[in-house]
């Protein structure tokens, strides 16, 4: 009997779309390290595209010897032998138990504001928020719904549009975890849960840098309690051109899970930071040349009125107890919005958009 040879081609190309895949996760980690258009970031982009034909390689070469002639495997074979293996072992790898190690950390960054400071990471759920922390190469675990087990990137791509390129790239490099569907409804912090999770690291800012901004502007909240106002006065800071928003210690967590979903994905591009009391940032702030304007019912003046040039901060206060006089006498101006009727004011989220819009309006 003739012994048969050994194909050499073949193996050359799995060492080498091996390499190549091995290529494509280093550089991965390295993407959100490299300022882009330098000179590295262009090396990298060379790089990745050249090694990007090492999966496919390796996937037609092992159907290569899977569909050969010479094995006589038929479509049942085929199913029973290999397809059906393959499902069987992916279902042993999904995660099935809310005692599960990982499912816990879920649970309780959700839960917990403390601990989510602890591990600087939070829990981002939905596909445009995924969608947006992928895009940034922020999110380090993705757990997916076993329901879009085989759907999922399609469901991303759908959302993301333009950026998709930006989360394709980094999905190569962010580890995968299926969930069983059931647990998957325990998992989610929504009551119709899209499928998609993500465990993101907290992102930072130079606060010092936000301030030297040319003609910027800030949103200062004092101890804003609700996640829905939070989160809208994020989205709108970006929609009005804001520089960043200012919290204080006492506003409700900005990666509270209610906050982070209704930014809408506003959170990974409006830059922010933490201060201990507005009372004395104002201080800080007017040494750097910001003029402050709080939002009030004791105003002298309409909020239309002053002119806003230079650097502004817009201070809002609590929704209930507005701000704090020590803060009030902090500022440089103290103005209303005219009410009709019986309203003595307008939800916090309502007043700083007027705010915000009225400063766009004038520069």
């Amino acid at each position: 009997m003739e012994e048969k040879k050994r194909l050499i081609y073949p193996d050359i190309l799995r060492i080498v779309s091996i390499f190549g895949v091995i290529v494509l996760h280093c550089v991965g980690e390295l993407w959100e390290q490299i300022p882009i258009k330098s000179k590295s970031w262009v090396a990298l982009v060379a790089i990745d595209s050249l090694f990007r034909f090492a999966v496919p390689v390796f996937v037609m070469v092992s159907g290569m010897f899977m569909l050969s002639p010479s094995k006589n495997r038929g479509i049942k074979k085929l199913y029973s032998k290999n397809i059906l293996r393959k499902m069987k072992e992916t279902r042993l790898n999904m995660i099935e138990s809310i005692s599960n190690p990982q499912i816990k950390k879920i649970m309780k960054l959700n839960k917990n504001a403390k601990y989510r400071r602890q591990e600087q990471a939070f829990v981002a759920e939905g596909w445009k928020t995924v969608g947006e922390a992928l895009a940034r190469g922020v999110v380090t675990t993705l757990y997916v719904s076993e329901r879009f087990m085989d759907t999922w990137q399609d469901e991303l791509r759908e959302v993301e549009g333009e950026v998709w390129s930006k989360v394709a790239h980094n999905i190569d490099s962010t580890h995968v975890e299926y969930v069983a569907s059931k647990l998957f409804i325990q998992l989610s912090d929504t009551i119709t849960p899209q499928g998609i999770i993500a465990l993101v690291k907290m992102p930072h800012y130079d606060r010092q840098a936000l301030l030297n901004t040319e003609n910027g502007c800030l949103l200062c909240l004092e101890d804003v309690q609700d996640p829905g106002n939070l989160g809208t006065m994020m989205r709108t800071a970006e929609g009005a051109g804001m520089t960043a928003l200012v919290l204080t210690k006492n506003c409700v967590d900005l990666f509270n899970p209610k906050v982070v979903r209704s930014t809408m994905g506003a959170l990974f591009r409006v830059p922010f930071y933490l201060c201990d009391n507005l009372t004395d940032e104002i201080d800080e702030l007017k040494k750097e040349g910001f003029t402050a304007y709080a939002a009030h019912l004791k105003g002298d003046r309409d909020y239309t009125e002053p002119d806003y040039n230079g650097k502004a901060a817009i201070v809002i206060g609590n929704e209930a107890r507005g701000i704090t006089e020590e803060t009030a006498k902090k500022t440089d101006a103290l103005v209303k919005i005219p009410m009709e009727g019986e309203l003595e004011s307008l939800n916090a989220a309502v007043s700083a958009a007027l705010f915000m819009y009225e400063i766009h309006r004038k520069r």
